[in-house]
């Protein structure tokens, strides 16, 4: 299992400050290994993503990197070790009247298949001349390319904390957002506007999601300490 580190709360500050630069030894087979990748799945995309450089005195600093590092580096230890790369991502917590949204991860996702998670998720981007990434810009760009739900649908909170998760090396900033939209609302937006980054969407009370089976490791600690929180003594 992998060990999971709670960071609260949440970083108070973030920059760009450089570009993850791979040695020119290694450099070669991160190609190499991103090529073996998009053959096997040919809808790989080498967009953007930033990668956590320090995370002290709850600032972040971060780099420009690549999704072909983030390939690499889960199909190489020695890659993952040799790039230190720690990908910066974002989970929302999207609650509607009925509960909160699940997803169940498309067999076509490159990591996780099958398994749920809060949604939407995503990686964090940038844009060229970026000096801080853009949480919530982040965040409702995944919920309408994933779910299929406008930004002027929901109400984007505070970020609540941090989830790291060794194996991956993943740091997902977690985001609360809310919605006035049923539960068959959601369901129907996915289903015509969503994309299938999901295979299957439930709105699920909060009262039964501890526990819930199959769960990615960032989304299981964000309900056990966000959502599923036991009460204190009375």
């Amino acid at each position: 299992m992998s060990a999971i580190t709670i960071h609260y709360p949440p970083a108070s500050g973030a920059a760009i400050v450089g570009d993850l630069a791979p040695a020119p030894a290694i450099k070669s087979e991160i190609d190499a290994l991103w090529e073996a990748a998009t053959r096997q799945s040919p809808d790989l995309f080498d967009g953007p993503v930033l990668s956590v450089i320090s995370l002290s005195a709850n600032r972040l600093q971060l780099a420009r990197a690549s999704y072909r590092h983030v390939v690499a580096a889960r199909s190489s230890p020695r890659i993952k070790e040799l790039l230190g790369l720690r990908p910066l991502a974002v989970s929302g917590i999207l609650t509607c009247p009925q509960g909160l949204v699940l997803g169940r991860r498309g067999h076509a996702v490159s990591t996780g298949a099958g398994l749920w998670e809060l949604a939407p998720s995503g990686g964090m981007e940038y844009e060229a001349g970026d000096a801080k990434p853009d949480f919530t810009t982040q965040i409702l760009k995944e919920l309408r390319e994933e779910i299929g739900l406008a930004p002027d649908l929901v109400r984007v909170g505070q970020p609540v904390g941090m989830v790291e998760v060794t194996q991956s090396a993943c740091i997902d900033m977690v985001i609360p957002l809310a919605t006035d939209l049923s539960a068959d609302e959601i369901l129907a937006a996915h289903r015509t506007l969503g994309s299938a980054e999901y295979g299957e969407l439930r709105i699920v009370p909060a009262a039964e999601l501890h526990g819930w089976p199959g769960l990615v490791p960032e989304s299981g600690a964000i309900i056990e300490n966000w959502i599923c929180v036991p009460a204190g003594p009375s």
